[in-house]
């Protein structure tokens, strides 16, 4: 079975939904490896996990997919985390073990706007849940934990399989 909560457009913190024991194992300690990769302020979690097989354009194609979203520090301009998102942060994850494809979206804001609840989404591609895992025990997991923790106050991760159609 799947879950989504939501209360006023924010995300619930450590909502966490499994269609069986085995997925509640595997999440929880993958989940403890993201929180000791993260460490130093509190992360909130938001965890969707499909009980379905993720459909793919092709075999090469990775079908575990991790978003992570991220609200930028009020130290940090708008522009300057950008700037760094694009250019240090994406030269660490790059290097993450398993990494297959990695985008990162950030939110356009013009002048007038309401504060935006993220500031963008970076989305890891990887052939398994267990692979995202993997990456971060590493010591390249853990700083590109570190490296994102430096620069933001919040960060939430929806984990998912995903399913692509083409028209």
């Amino acid at each position: 079975a799947t879950h989504h909560r939501c209360a006023r457009h924010h995300l619930d913190a450590e909502h966490i939904t499994h269609s069986s024991p085995t997925e509640r194992r595997t999440s929880s300690m993958a989940l403890s490896v993201f929180a000791r990769a993260a460490g130093r302020i509190p992360v909130a979690q938001h965890v969707r996990t499909l009980s379905s097989t993720a459909s793919t354009l092709g075999d090469s194609q990775p079908v575990f997919k991790a978003m992570i979203m991220l609200k930028r520090n009020d130290e940090i301009s708008r522009e300057d985390f950008e700037e760094w998102w694009l250019t240090q942060h994406r030269g660490l994850a790059l290097k993450l073990p398993g990494l297959k494809k990695y985008a990162v979206n950030i939110v356009q804001v013009k002048e007038g706007d309401a504060e935006p609840m993220y500031d963008g989404v970076a989305e890891l591609w990887f052939n398994s849940e267990e692979d995202l895992f993997a990456a971060y025990t590493t010591e390249i997991g853990a700083a590109v934990a570190e490296d994102s923790m430096a620069k933001v106050v919040k960060r939430d991760r929806l984990l998912t399989h995903e399913h692509v159609f083409q028209p």
